[in-house]
């Protein structure tokens, strides 16, 4: 082979390993699309993808999460549809626990589910996430007045109790609440006493009258010291009205002689009085029962019907006076309004004939009409002489006789005898006052008497 022959030999192969590398290069090379409409639906795709994704991640913010599971609890609640409410509030709270409208929204629904208990739970739970939110704090408050006022009547007192101790916690000083828990606590410690548990009744004196202090609870607390003490002469009581009952007043007045008698009237102060009997539900006295009084001119016994706390109806008064041995003992009975005598009935004296002295007598029955423990209308009277029984009558007006004779040195007949038709008894005309039933009548009566 010639030299040219070689040459061009050489040059041929050269091309062909050149021509190689650069195959190889185009080949791992990124060639140019072919077609532009290919690249342009490329780039549209990008951008559609690329908006999907961004949209998503806006969507799915918590606070469009929140947004929309709020509108949807929202309208489940218009819709009364209680229950998904509730679901979707859930939803809106575990986004967003600090979400005071989540929970007053979930309460509201479980109010409309009538279950309260949950209600309370809720709100309870918001307000310990959120205790400086003023609306949530009065919504639990709004609702437990709600369930111990409105809706608890299914509930003990203690259980209302101890939700007038959470709003005490809460609103110390709001007058409903204040009012509310005097109320409560006036009607349990009427029940207790009613059933005699001094014990229980001391402890929620104790532990509420600081409390209710200023309020009338102070009031209440004195009339609740005067129960208790009730209690300890209620044996006494029992006693004396069984005496009443069987009309054995001579054997009551030895008993109100003996000393756990005279230290139960001793413990009274004017106007008080000791009961033991029926009461309404708010602890008044009210129906059969009977009560020691310690009037203006003494005590007496009261053993008869009861309304609204005082004397009405038919019932009997006794005074026993067994120093005064020629009338050891003197009552009432008859018909009774506002504590005092009022319409039919009879006042009567026990009189001991032969304590009395020649020439004198005592009055020992008074038959007729009262009002308001004075003689009023005609009159019908009994006395006792020494050596005789002689009948009376006059006629009264709020107490006034009307006088029966032309008046001489200041006196005149207010009572003419049955049985002797120029007989009758001779009156004061300065005394002819406020006759009638003196010992039954109150001390303010009295004192109104002698400022006149």
């Amino acid at each position: 082979m010639t030299d040219k022959m070689i040459k061009k030999t050489e040059v041929s192969a050269s091309k062909v390993v050149v021509d190689e590398h650069v195959e190889m290069r185009e080949a791992s090379a990124p060639k140019p699309p072919k077609n532009r409409k290919i690249m342009a639906l490329l780039i549209a795709a990008i951008a559609v993808l690329t908006a999907i994704l961004v949209g998503s991640s806006i969507y799915n913010t918590p606070t469009n999460r929140l947004n929309r599971h709020l509108d949807m609890a929202n309208k489940y609640l218009e819709a009364t549809d209680y229950e998904q409410a509730v679901v979707e509030f859930d939803k809106v709270i575990e986004i967003d626990p600090m979400y005071a409208d989540a929970y007053l929204g979930k309460a509201k629904a479980y109010v409309g589910l009538d279950n309260y208990d949950m209600a309370v739970d809720t709100l309870e739970t918001g307000y310990l996430a959120i205790p400086e939110d003023a609306v949530m704090k009065a919504a639990l408050t709004d609702i437990y007045m709600e369930i111990v006022e409105d809706s608890g009547e299914g509930k003990t007192y203690q259980e209302k109790l101890e939700i007038y101790d959470r709003l005490i916690e809460l609103e110390g000083q709001n007058e409903d609440v204040l009012s509310g828990l005097e109320k409560c606590l006036e009607q349990y410690i009427n029940v207790l006493l009613k059933e005699e548990k001094a014990d229980e009744v001391r402890k929620l004196v104790d532990k509420y009258k600081d409390i209710l202090a200023g309020t009338d609870f102070d009031t209440f607390l004195a009339q609740v010291e005067m129960r208790l003490r009730e209690i300890g002469y209620s044996s006494l009581l029992s006693a004396m009205q069984e005496l009443i009952v069987a009309e054995n007043y001579d054997r009551a007045n030895e008993l109100v002689q003996t000393q756990d008698y005279q230290d139960m009237i001793a413990s009274l102060q004017e106007g008080e009085s000791y009961y033991y009997g029926e009461r309404d539900q708010n602890g008044k006295r009210d129906g059969m029962g009977i009560a020691v009084v310690s009037g203006h001119y003494g005590a007496y016994y009261y053993y008869g019907s009861w309304s609204a706390g005082v004397k009405s109806g038919q019932g009997t008064a006794v005074s026993f006076t067994p120093e005064y041995t020629i009338s050891p003992y003197g009552l009432y009975t008859g018909m009774w309004e506002n504590d005092l005598p009022n319409g039919q009935g009879e006042e009567r004296y026990q009189v001991i004939q032969s304590e009395l002295e020649e020439d004198t007598g005592r009055y020992s029955l008074y038959r007729g009409f009262f009002r308001d423990g004075l003689y009023h209308g005609e009159i019908y009277i009994e006395v006792i002489w020494w050596d005789e029984l002689r009948s009376y009558r006059g006629t009264a007006e709020d107490g006034v006789w009307k006088l029966l004779s032309d008046v001489e040195d200041g006196e005149a007949v207010i009572l003419q005898c049955e049985s002797e038709d120029s007989s009758g008894m001779w009156c004061d005309i300065e005394d002819n006052k406020d006759n009638g039933v003196a010992w039954l009548l109150p001390s303010s009566y009295w004192e109104e008497s002698e400022t006149d």
